[in-house]
């Protein structure tokens, strides 16, 4: 007969809604109005095209070199803000960076994927970059190709180690499909990673 005490499992979803309930950031009960504030300030920012950044059509099925980076390395925004860096990897298609602000102590994520020569997170940016200087047949060529690697991003996400938690805004539903497919939970609108 087994005494003691069994550790117990607490599912994701339940330390979703704990984190949402007790995370200084999210507990006022606004999250949802921030999530789609955020949303809108990306799609604001997306809708108009960025300067291409020329790749030939052979270079859109490029992996990268596979580069498994840990690092804690503080680097700083555009602001000026310092960061620390807790996780960034890169395979195949896939790059995962995980970061801390020095400011508010808040642990965001990013997942990007690779674009010919550039990172890139927003679906529908990327859908009309490729669209516009490829055509269609590339884009469903590279989305095939890019949806063929998720094993490379399974892969960095089962990296990951930190202590918390972090959460990061989804900028579309296409992106919360993504999260879910590669096992990161996702509820109203927020993917958290729960190394």
């Amino acid at each position: 007969m087994n005494k003691g005490f069994q550790p117990t499992r607490i599912s994701p979803d339940s330390r979703a809604r704990s984190i949402i309930k007790n995370d200084y950031f999210l507990k006022d009960g606004q999250f949802l109005d921030k999530v789609n504030s955020q949303r809108s300030l990306w799609t604001w920012q997306h809708s108009s095209p960025e300067p291409y950044s020329a790749c030939s059509r052979d270079e859109l099925f490029l992996p990268c070199e596979d580069r498994d980076i840990v690092s804690f390395d503080q680097e700083t925004t555009p602001s000026g803000k310092p960061l620390h860096t807790l996780f960034k990897g890169t395979k195949g298609f896939w790059k995962l960076n995980v970061v801390r602000s020095s400011v508010n102590d808040l642990t965001d994520f990013t997942i990007s994927v690779l674009v010919g020569n550039k990172w890139r997170f927003y679906p529908a940016a990327i859908k009309r970059e490729i669209v516009e200087h490829h055509g269609m047949d590339a884009y469903i060529q590279w989305r095939s190709y890019v949806l063929s690697d998720l094993d490379s991003l399974r892969f960095l996400v089962g990296k990951v180690q930190f202590d918390g938690y972090a959460y990061s805004v989804t900028c579309c539903e296409s992106s919360e499909r993504l999260c879910k497919h590669v096992g990161i939970h996702v509820q109203n609108g927020l993917a958290f990673l729960l190394p």
